[in-house]
């Protein structure tokens, strides 16, 4: 009997804020909450809403540096197994402790085109210090082209500590 890896991965955002407006009136305290929230769910498979490759990690750099991810050529998932991105439905990039990061610009073959994260030559995307970068793409997804633009770079100026899980698809 084969191996069968089954992936269900389920994304909450929250954003939730809540303000008072007081008017120049004794009678009156205008509240205007505000409560934004997202929900959805991938299944298992490599279609629309589907996902079928998981990859996470977190990096502990202890000086400046950078870290080039290839997405079509992962070192391994959970299970060992070599993963090679086609689609990505989503990437979370938390910095965790450190400096903030810069995300994008790889050297050769960097993730960018029409349908990426980073749609003109060069684009960079910077996360705070102890900030957070999320892209969601749950239909079509971030294509992966191999040896094309496949490479996510991640920058930082001193040392680091961050979180990565990006989602996808084989095919």
């Amino acid at each position: 009997m084969a191996d069968v890896k089954a992936l269900t991965s389920r994304v909450d955002l929250t954003l939730a804020h809540t303000h008072t407006l007081t008017r120049d009136s004794d009678l009156s305290v205008i509240t205007d909450p505000l409560s934004v929230s997202y929900s959805d769910t991938l299944a298992t498979g490599t279609g629309t809403d589907q996902a079928d490759l998981v990859y996470h990690d977190q990096v502990v750099a202890t000086v400046a540096g950078s870290t080039t991810l290839d997405l079509s050529a992962l070192s391994s998932d959970a299970f060992g197994d070599d993963i090679a991105f086609v689609t990505i439905k989503e990437i979370y990039i938390r910095s965790v402790s450190g400096s903030a990061l810069v995300l994008g610009a790889a050297a050769s073959n960097p993730l960018e085109g029409a349908n990426t994260p980073f749609t003109a030559a060069g684009s960079t995307s910077t996360v705070p210090a102890a900030g957070v970068w999320f892209v969601y793409s749950p239909t079509a997804g971030y294509t992966v082209t191999d040896n094309s633009a496949d490479q996510l770079k991640i920058t930082y100026a001193a040392a680091a500590t961050f979180n990565i899980v990006i989602v996808g698809t084989s095919a």
